[in-house]
């Protein structure tokens, strides 16, 4: 009977050790979720330093260095930060952040801030496949992406015999080319198979307009001072 008592004690310990260690297991868990950014602005630029805005807190991190967040400052310059935030990096500009939400693993909701420029326009940098950085200039009123000539063969776009037609600019008509650009990346968005048009003009040799073909595939959120830009994809 003792025996059968003792043993009784040791299996109802061992069920208790075994209800600690998984709620630990899970607190850890559930703490490592709660530390994840999901919301970063660049705020100021300090040779090889960044102050970013992490979830509503200011942040002071040095190049190599990992905030209590998660997100390590891998460069910075005058114009740029490049941070890494789960694996992925993403490049700041001042007064832009992005952010990374989740649902159940299933879709993520990327989102970029564009603030304005001295000039009181919406701009940001743009990639264009991968490999080639442009200025951009947000432009609601534009149909399409657009640029002009000169800037697509500096792009190295490939100017087939696309459908050709006549645009309204604010020089007056101009003869067109629609083209349709592999991939058109701002900071953590990324579209693909872009619909922009390549416009016979003179007057766009230093950027591009980022029009409806671009736009019209995001949320677009527009304040006095910036810009939200959404997007939600679809992962594993």
């Amino acid at each position: 009977m003792t025996k059968l008592l003792l043993l009784s004690v040791k299996c109802d310990e061992v069920i208790i050790i075994y209800k600690i260690f998984v709620l630990v297991a899970l607190s850890f868990l559930f703490a490592n979720d709660c530390l994840a950014a999901k919301k970063i602005v660049l705020m100021a630029l300090i040779k090889d330093k960044a102050i970013v805005n992490i979830d509503g807190q200011r942040r002071l991190i040095s190049v190599g260095k990992t905030s209590p967040e998660g997100v390590t400052l891998l460069s910075a310059n005058s114009q740029q930060a490049t941070v890494s935030v789960e694996d992925k990096t993403h490049i700041l500009t001042l007064g832009s952040g992005v952010s990374l939400y989740s649902d159940a693993k299933k879709h993520r909701k990327l989102e970029v801030l564009i603030s304005k420029d001295s000039l009181g326009m919406f701009s940001t940098q743009a990639t264009i496949n991968g490999s080639n950085t442009v200025h951009a200039l947000i432009d609601t009123g534009a149909t399409a992406v657009a640029m002009n000539r000169q800037m697509a063969e500096r792009l190295h776009l490939t100017l087939n015999a696309g459908l050709k037609q006549t645009v309204d600019t604010a020089g007056g008509k101009v003869n067109s080319q629609e083209i349709i650009i592999d991939s058109i990346k701002i900071q953590a968005i990324e579209l693909r198979n872009v619909k922009a048009l390549i416009v016979d003009t003179q007057g766009m040799d230093n950027y591009i307009l980022l029009g409806m073909s671009f736009l019209g595939r995001l949320k677009m959120t527009n304040t006095p001072d910036y810009l939200l830009l959404e997007q939600t994809e679809t992962t594993n």
